[in-house]
């Protein structure tokens, strides 16, 4: 008995060694499976309910940034992580709010009447600075920001530092819509002039810190709304066609109808592009979508009560409340299908067609999509 005894004593230790071993492996195969799914934690995905983004609420503002999502309600910026954590806020000094938001994937600006404030990715302040004007609108780049002015006729560019660094003349005509692309900072301004006896649709790029005109590309057939830039090769999207400029050509190279089909949403990678296209008379929630990649065209039916579409690098992702669906590009007919675990209200931003930011009543998730 006693050699029974001092037996088990021996081998305790033993034991107990092998038992936090096999509980080390048990949490290492966990966290293994988690990562090659590619759901970090089982809380993201959508069967399992999502993350919710803590202090978020459905009415704020959502933006991508950077492989994250910004959250803003007019004074206080929160930017998550892509598992949900919150990983920094910022407010305005003002509590009165009513700031509005814009960001790249680098930076990200906050703006209300003369004042204008930048941050960066950590959140930290860039600079702050009071303009000699009230700001209409605003976009930013990698470094840069441009700004537009009420009766300036020009964009005025700022560089990190707050300081002027460009001064971009419209030539008299109504500024559409304006931004930056590519990692250098060219700006392209949508411009439409209807003084004289037709109107002139115009996009023009241009080469910041030295004025200078690059492309410009002029139709007095339809009026252009979104350009996509792609490599060197650009798609201008008009109220009839889909032109498309290769290398920046000074000609179009071909183009494709677009007539009663509205941009829905795209998808700009390393080797390709993907656009989709929604009926115009099919609103905010479209019923089928046209997807043009690689030089085709394929027309795609959604399901039933969709409330969002978007593109991502290998799929069409649709979302309804109670369903995720998503198209491989390969094999259009293999259609994927998840059911969230609970109903959302609305869809309300996507980041990079990976992630979804949705409500479910007064509170906000993030879902990991397919």
């Amino acid at each position: 008995m006693q050699r029974a005894s001092l037996s088990l004593k021996l081998r305790l230790p033993t034991l107990l060694r092998y038992a936090a071993l096999l509980a080390a492996a048990l949490v290492l195969a966990a966290l293994l499976f988690f990562t090659l799914r590619g759901c970090g934690f089982p809380g993201e995905t959508i069967t399992s309910g999502g993350q919710q983004l803590l202090g978020a609420s459905p009415g704020d503002t959502f933006l991508p940034f950077g492989g994250r999502v910004l959250a803003f309600n007019g004074s206080v910026l929160s930017c998550y992580s892509n598992l949900g954590r919150k990983l920094w806020e910022y407010s305005v000094a003002d509590n009165w709010g009513g700031y509005k938001i814009e960001a790249s994937s680098t930076l990200v600006a906050l703006y209300k009447g003369q004042n204008l404030v930048l941050l960066d990715q950590k959140g930290a302040l860039v600079f702050q600075r009071i303009l000699p004007q009230e700001i209409r609108s605003l976009r930013v780049g990698v470094d840069l920001v441009a700004i537009e002015m009420p009766g300036a006729g020009r964009l005025q560019i700022l560089g990190r530092q707050g300081t002027d660094r460009d001064s971009i003349d419209l030539g008299g005509a109504e500024l559409l819509d304006f931004g930056f692309y590519s990692q250098q900072d060219m700006l392209w301004a949508l411009t439409l002039d209807t003084t004289g006896l037709s109107f002139e649709s115009r996009l023009n790029t241009y080469q910041t810190g030295k004025q200078q005109l690059v492309t410009g590309y002029v139709s007095e057939e339809q009026v252009y709304y979104k350009p996509l830039f792609f490599k060197n090769d650009i798609y201008i999207l008009g109220t009839k066609t889909l032109e498309y400029i290769k290398d920046q050509s000074q000609s179009v190279t071909s183009s494709t109808g677009a007539f009663g089909w509205q941009y829905k949403s795209a998808f700009i990678g390393q080797n390709e592009i993907a656009i989709v296209l929604s009926k115009t008379s099919e609103g905010e929630s479209p019923q089928s979508v046209r997807l043009l990649r690689g030089g085709s065209s394929e027309d795609l039916h959604l399901p039933q009560g969709c409330l969002y579409v978007c593109a991502s690098e290998s799929q069409l992702v649709s979302v309804s409340q109670s369903v995720v669906s998503a198209v491989p590009y390969s094999q259009s007919s293999a259609r994927k299908e998840l059911q969230f675990k609970t109903p959302i209200d609305r869809c309300l931003a996507d980041v990079d067609g990976k992630l979804i930011v949705a409500s479910v009543g007064e509170s906000v998730y993030l879902y990991r999509l397919l």
